[in-house]
C-alpha cells in the first residue's frame, strides 16, 4: 500500500478518502489524475489527447500502464507508470517500451 507520504503527494483533497479506505480504486484514479495532469493529458506513446471523465470503454479513455511490464520485474510505483490511451496501452501489452514504440510508433527512447 502506498504511504501516508505518497498519498499526501498525490493530492490532499483525495488523500483522506484513499488512507482511510484504503481503496486501490481510488489511489489508482488519483494516480491517473496526477500522471495526467503532468503529461498534459496526452498519451505517453502516441501524444493523443487521452480523457480522466470517459470510460475505459472508448479510446481516448488514460489507463494507466507499466513502463517496465510487471512480468518483467517492473513494480508497481509512480516512477515505473504513465498514462496511455486504451488502444496503446493495449497494444503494448507486456512488451518492452522500445519493442512498441519500433513496432508500432516508429520512433526511440531517448
Amino acid at each position: 500500500p502506498a504511504t501516508e507520504e505518497q498519498l499526501v503527494w498525490y493530492g490532499y483533497k483525495d488523500w483522506h478518502y484513499a488512507h482511510a479506505y484504503e481503496d486501490r480504486a481510488a489511489k489508482q484514479r488519483i494516480m491517473r489524475h496526477r500522471l495526467c495532469a503532468e503529461q498534459n493529458y496526452r498519451c505517453a506513446y502516441c501524444g493523443k489527447k487521452v480523457d480522466t471523465t470517459v470510460t475505459c470503454n472508448t479510446h481516448n479513455f488514460a489507463s494507466l500502464d507499466h513502463v517496465k511490464p510487471k512480468i518483467y520485474g517492473g513494480e508497481d510505483i509512480y516512477d515505473n507508470i504513465v498514462v496511455a490511451c486504451s488502444p496503446c496501452n493495449t497494444k503494448k501489452g507486456c512488451m518492452d517500451v522500445q519493442e512498441f514504440l519500433d513496432r508500432f510508433i516508429h520512433t526511440t527512447v531517448l
